[in-house]
């Protein structure tokens, strides 16, 4: 799950719209508006959620200080990073990370986006999407797209023959091998049922782009990462 920690002067610029691309991403994002029933414990509810997160995504911004909410969250997600059981997304919004407050320091000693009204929000949730699957493919079948020609045996010949035609395009080609990546998803879709993470990270790829990209900006990675997650669930979905 991803826990959403920021200032409530913030929920109508910034955080709606960084919430609004994970949920398109298909996300578990921890949303307090989402979260809170008139009379809950507070604290109580957002220390819980913090610990059964694997993900914060800290928005600071100069109205973060003076939130308490957002300076009570600020510890235990601090608490949890430092135990090593908390990945952190830090994100400056108008706000420049060489002047943050001394105590708030240790966000920007890693690596941060700055955001303002102009820059918009969809890259930096697609960075964060693509840390969510580097991290399942950690404990994936398949590392790597060269893993699935390495181990052909126990996949669909369409995939493999598919997976090679992908190789022998020139990397500049991108719109050609984002195609080619999303006819093997769609493939794989059709042949088993796939976690929603998977399937909407991949049609809101295809609705955004349209696959047709002058530059790339993460897409190529997210597809390459959709397909090797995938097709493991298609072996161990065969294997049953």
């Amino acid at each position: 799950m991803f826990f959403l920690c920021f200032s409530g002067r913030d929920r109508m610029t910034i955080v709606r719209a960084i919430l609004y691309h994970l949920e398109k991403f298909g996300l578990d994002v921890w949303y307090d508006n989402h979260e809170y029933i008139l009379g809950d414990n507070k604290k109580g509810n957002y220390t819980s959620a913090i610990q059964q997160s694997r993900y914060a995504i800290v928005i600071f911004s100069k109205a973060f200080p003076a939130s308490l909410g957002a300076v009570e969250e600020l510890e235990v997600i601090e608490e949890r990073y430092n135990a090593g059981l908390l990945h952190v997304f830090p994100i400056f919004y108008e706000f420049s990370a060489s002047t943050v407050p001394r105590e708030f320091k240790w966000l920007s000693d890693m690596i941060y986006n700055e955001l303002d009204e102009s820059t918009g929000t969809l890259l930096t949730c697609s960075q964060i999407v693509c840390k969510y699957f580097i991290d399942l493919i950690e404990q994936c079948k398949f590392k790597s797209l060269e893993d699935m020609i390495e181990q052909r045996a126990s996949l669909p010949f369409f995939v493999i023959k598919m997976v090679e035609n992908y190789y022998d395009i020139i990397p500049a080609n991108i719109n050609s091998r984002l195609t080619i990546l999303y006819s093997i998803f769609l493939f794989l879709e059709t042949e088993i049922h796939l976690p929603k993470h998977l399937t909407k990270t991949v049609h809101y790829l295809f609705q955004n782009t349209k696959l047709a990209l002058e530059y790339d900006f993460k897409e190529i990675t997210l597809m390459e990462q959709a397909v090797c997650l995938a097709a493991a669930q298609y072996v161990m979905n065969s294997q049953e």
